[in-house]
């Protein structure tokens, strides 16, 4: 089952999931720090959660606060935080070296800023105020071998059922209600290639992370669909707030006449469509504009001879405190030619294996993949020209699956298009190594 902690509220209600969120932390702590020790919460306590070292130590005791804050940290929330530092700060009863607050989820770029000012404000403290434990950092722990116990613990098994249930009512409730992103669709004609223009409009409350652009064709989908993060025109992902707007230019790589949907997906995994009735103009418009003769079978360059020369290489930008992993691809023909849909994909030895239940089919995870961001302006590359794509920082904590031992490096492959051949595959030696020193290095700064 899926670690998140925001499933931690379906699982025990609202304020059991404050109370397993905190034995939960503690828990890990401990794994991380044998020496931790917990202080039960009574009146008086001193502002303390879990801290490491004696507290009549000279040099300061580390301090760990939790605080079980689900949604957004607002003024309330952020006078909790400075009131429970400064109680720490101010004790007569032991000294503070280091301390560190533990959240549920992730700050956002505002949370973030805010946190970053407010620490400034406190060096003449003494205390070194350590990176905050989020989502990712307190699932990314759960998820290795030596906290599984815990894992099991929290996130039980014979509750899955349960909780995915419940997960698409809220689904349902969260589109129908607070969250409602506008998707409207128009169709763009570059000579004989049809483009679709998707148009995004955040019109509920609450940011929506657009990570990737859906297409689907024949009856319900049924025939087949793309989901991809590339694009010709605008930026993947993106983060939407409140009534902000966002435009993107994708490829269709279909009959016009077999579309029956096209969308985005969010950071929930949630897809949202265009209407039907946008679809039926989207339809209705493109076969209406397409130039004279496009029925008619272009007449396409062969692919025949094509020869593209395709590089991994791991950067460290500065500030950053993981690699990031770069693809350069170079055009080594005589004309030119196009380079989109690039991928990272790998596949599992064996297959991952959901958990079954009676009646129901078995369900495996064969395998992942992630969209690369292109660098440049443009897809089309002359005679001898490169261009690199980049797996942005905000993706490359997929790199994780890489790294859990059952992906082999012949199933580590860069996937492409051109317009002269679908797809290429490039699965040269060093691609798995560059990859796996790539994703060792951000397991790495989850850890710290």
């Amino acid at each position: 089952m899926a670690v998140k902690l925001a499933n931690l509220q379906i699982l025990w209600g609202v304020a059991g999931a404050r109370e397993k969120f905190e034995d939960m932390v503690s828990q890990l702590i401990h794994v991380e720090r044998p020496d931790s020790q917990r202080i039960r919460i009574v009146k008086g306590d001193g502002g303390l959660d879990s801290f490491e070292g004696e507290l009549g130590d000279p040099d300061g005791i580390e301090v760990f606060q939790i605080k079980y804050f689900p949604g957004k940290i607002d003024d309330a929330q952020k006078g909790q935080i400075r009131d429970s530092f400064a109680t720490v700060r101010d004790s007569n009863k032991f000294k503070v070296k280091s301390w560190t607050l533990c959240l549920p989820v992730d700050m956002s770029l505002e949370e973030t800023e805010w946190f970053e000012g407010w620490k400034a404000k406190q060096a003449d403290s003494g205390i070194e105020i350590r990176q905050p434990w989020g989502a990712l950092h307190i699932e990314t722990l759960l998820l290795q071998e030596k906290n599984r116990t815990c894992r099991e613990a929290f996130f039980r098994e014979e509750n899955t059922v349960l909780l995915r249930e419940q997960v698409g009512i809220l689904n349902e409730l969260k589109q129908q209600g607070d969250r409602n992103l506008k998707v409207r669709v128009n169709p763009v004609w570059n000579r004989r290639k049809l483009q679709a223009q998707i148009q995004l409009f955040n019109n509920g409350k609450g940011a929506i992370y657009i990570t990737s652009w859906w297409i689907q064709w024949g009856p319900e989908g049924k025939k087949g669909a793309r989901r991809a993060g590339d694009t010709i025109g605008g930026t993947l992902p993106v983060r939407l707030e409140e009534h902000e707007a966002a435009d993107l230019l994708i490829h269709v790589n279909c009959d016009v006449e077999d579309l029956s949907g096209i969308g985005v997906f969010d950071g929930d995994q949630h897809l949202w469509l265009a209407t039907d009735e946008n679809m039926v103009i989207f339809k209705h418009d493109a076969i209406v504009h397409r130039l004279p003769g496009t029925d008619e079978p272009a007449e396409e360059p062969s692919a025949e001879g094509l020869k593209m020369d395709v590089k991994a290489r791991a950067t460290r930008p500065s500030g950053l405190d993981h690699d990031l992993l770069e693809f350069v691809i170079k055009n080594e023909n005589a004309r030119p030619v196009s380079v989109h849909n690039v991928r990272l994909g790998w596949t599992y030895t064996p297959p991952r294996q959901k958990p079954q239940f009676p009646g129901k089919p078995s369900v495996a995870e064969a395998g992942g993949n992630v969209g690369l961001l292109r660098q440049g302006t443009t897809n089309q590359l002359a005679p001898g020209e490169q261009v690199v794509f980049v797996l942005e920082k905000e993706m490359s904590m997929f790199l994780v699956e890489v790294a859990r031992g059952d992906v082999l490096d012949e199933d580590i492959v860069l996937e492409f298009g051109t317009d002269e051949k679908c797809s290429w595959k490039a699965t040269m030696d060093e691609i798995p190594s560059v990859v796996r020193g790539v994703a060792n290095s951000v397991v790495e700064s989850m850890r710290r």
